[in-house]
């Protein structure tokens, strides 16, 4: 669990289960303000809020291990959009040319 909050201009996240202390930038604090559980239930299907947490794990993952950096996380969601499946398959092709 996350506690999140603004001090002083500055974007401060706890986590409540190892009691550390995190400064962050504005994309990190609203990425956890959007995963918030409630509104999570109450904004997306469950198929979304599904993936969002898995992201969301594998965020808290990565940042136990290294400082995170806006580049990580869109990488993350990256690999997320490329995890949809794809609405159209190419079963076969034609070309006809001439002279």
């Amino acid at each position: 669990m996350l506690h999140s909050f603004q001090l002083n201009g500055y974007n401060i996240v706890m986590d409540v289960n190892s009691g550390a202390v995190h400064v962050v930038d504005e994309m990190v604090y609203d990425m956890i303000q959007l995963l918030d559980a409630e509104f999570l239930a109450r904004s997306f299907d469950g198929k979304v809020a599904e993936e969002l947490e898995k992201v969301y794990a594998e965020f808290l993952a990565l940042a136990a291990k290294k400082k995170v950096f806006n580049k990580d996380i869109e990488a993350l969601v990256a690999d997320m959009a490329r995890q949809i499946p794809p609405t159209y398959k190419l079963l076969n092709y034609v070309i006809n040319s001439g002279n």
